[in-house]
């Protein structure tokens, strides 16, 4: 499969945990990138990407460029990494759903503690902050509450993320690509009782 669309179908605000689980549970392939909705990783980096021998306990991140080529960093949000690695740390923890924010960071301390990291220093994502989500309130408090007594938790080795995937989604179209067009694939749907 080439192509996946998928939808949930249960309107949960900065429901980006859960979005994340799912695209890993439909995920088809070892190895998986996942990115924020604005930011590009130029072709070039792309191929790095692709042609670099990965290691299943490495996780691969970018420098991020701004639009005018300033190096902003590494966007912790932005990654590459196996799919089993993934869920060994239990993906990403919903409890931040429905609150801006932070889930990004309990997910990187994970990693941090569980993984080793290769940052790609020559290559470069591109944040579009014209693909950002304008106008809308951004409320911080809870979810780095949150995030101080989940990282309170790690410390002391009682840190586990609860199940995955509690709201109701759909697969929308799927569509294969082999040597001719793209041919329709089909419908599934999970619900959450």
């Amino acid at each position: 499969m080439n192509l996946c669309i998928a939808r949930i179908t249960k309107d949960i605000r900065w429901n980006q945990p859960g979005a994340r689980n799912l695209a890993m549970v439909l995920a088809d392939t070892d190895w998986v990138y996942l990115s924020d909705i604005d930011h590009l990783l130029p072709a070039e980096s792309c191929q790095a990407l692709l042609d670099t021998e990965k290691q299943k306990n490495c996780v691969y991140y970018f420098r991020e460029k701004s639009e005018s080529g300033e190096d902003t960093g590494v966007h912790v949000s932005c990654f590459c990494m196996n799919k089993l690695t993934f869920w060994n740390l239990g993906g990403f923890d919903e409890d931040f759903c429905g609150h801006y924010g932070w889930d990004d960071f309990i997910f990187y301390d994970q990693v941090q503690k569980y993984c080793s990291i290769h940052v790609f220093q020559d290559l470069h994502l591109v944040n579009m902050p014209e693909l950002k989500t304008p106008n809308v309130r951004r409320k911080h408090r809870r979810n780095k509450r949150l995030l101080k007594k989940k990282r309170a938790l790690i410390q002391r080795n009682k840190y586990f993320v609860k199940p995955v995937l509690r709201f109701p989604w759909i697969v929308q179209n799927q569509f294969f690509y082999e040597d001719g067009p793209p041919i329709r694939g089909f419908f599934i749907e999970k619900s959450v009782e």
